[in-house]
């Protein structure tokens, strides 16, 4: 008997995208390797275009919209047609869709982290699951104050990491992969303001690209900085770079376009916030601000580029991956238990 899943998703549809939309995929992902059927239902009060109902299409084995004012009147007539096993919230505030498919296992996707005052509206809002998917343990530990399972599940990963060429000297190339939205792009500006506003040094050669590329101006430096062309796919960038530089220090939701390039074999370097949920197995310099980023990059290029520093710093991807694709097995195995515990009979 075939499983049937609803997935109630706001995420922007992209080729690449933002945290929310590659996490909706990887979700997908995850419910398409255990045989279920996935109905994705797109909540936007703005019809989208060709493109985004072309990437929508590709996760899914039915798609609907609907407006945010009609989310849950909407999952409830999917349910009558298609009897869902199980419902996903990507967000909490998708949680009122989950009334609809009411025999369903209800989930809630929370990757975020909660500030203190934010709590009390959260648990309201999370009291319509039956299983909570968080990130870290503070995540977890609130969850379960309130009596609701919880797996925690950041990066559903696994397969191998590409491996790099051995460095050529002269070679040695750092990047930025920039999102058509804001956050990305103003992180990226204030990464090269950073880097002005504290002066150059042994400075690897660098590139920008992704859909927002366009939209960054560098300041004259004493580099190379060089846009590539948008038609260039992520991964085919993440393979030419030596380091993959990841400037949003204001990152919520795991970065998952950090854990790209660490499977095309790039060295990622990012901030602490970035990396909610990774941290603990992250072997990679991480950093608190801009500026700590910009003084090891620049301040430390000449180690980089005699080779032995990014030696080190391949050989801690290297391990920052495999402990990530152990740890994502036994994530997937208890979000399994979660599951088969808790469907419908």
């Amino acid at each position: 008997m075939t499983r049937r899943v609803l997935l109630i998703t706001d995420a922007p549809p992209a080729k690449t995208g933002t945290a929310a939309w590659r996490r909706y995929r990887m979700i997908a992902r995850y419910f398409a390797g255990n045989h279920f059927a996935i109905t994705t239902l797109f909540v936007s009060d703005v019809t989208p275009g060709a493109g985004a109902i072309r990437w929508l299409m590709a996760t899914a084995d039915h798609l609907a919209i609907c407006p945010r004012t009609e989310v849950e009147a909407a999952a409830r007539n999917l349910d009558r047609r298609d009897h869902f096993d199980v419902a996903c919230a990507l967000t909490p505030d998708l949680a009122p869709g989950l009334s609809g498919p009411s025999r369903a296992l209800q989930v809630i996707d929370l990757q975020a982290p909660v500030a203190e005052e934010e709590q009390e509206a959260l648990a309201q809002r999370l009291s319509a699951a039956a299983l909570v998917l968080t990130a870290e343990p503070p995540q977890t530990r609130l969850v379960e104050t309130l009596g609701i399972s919880t797996a925690e599940t950041p990066a559903l990963i696994d397969g191998a990491r590409k491996i790099r060429p051995r460095l050529r000297k002269s070679q040695l190339l750092a990047g930025t992969w920039v999102e058509k939205d804001e956050t990305s792009i103003s992180a990226t500006r204030a990464f090269f303001d950073e880097i002005v506003a504290r002066g150059g040094g042994g400075a690897p050669n660098f590139a920008i690209a992704g859909p927002g590329a366009s939209e960054i101006s560098p300041p004259p430096l004493p580099f190379l900085v060089t846009h590539i062309d948008e038609s260039l796919e992520e991964m085919a960038f993440y393979r030419g770079l030596d380091l993959a530089i990841a400037p949003d220090i204001e990152g919520s939701a795991p970065r998952l376009d950090v854990l790209s390039a660490l499977e095309c074999g790039a060295a990622p370097l990012a901030s602490s916030s970035a990396l909610n949920g990774l941290r603990r197995r992250w072997r990679l310099p991480h950093f608190r601000d801009l500026g700590s980023m910009v003084d090891f990059l620049f301040n430390r290029g000449g180690e980089l580029r005699d080779g032995g520093l990014l030696t080190e710093l391949r050989a801690r991807a290297d391990w920052t991956w495999s402990g990530l694709v152990t740890a994502s097995a036994r994530q997937r195995e208890r979000l399994n238990r979660e599951i088969r515990a808790n469907l419908p009979g």
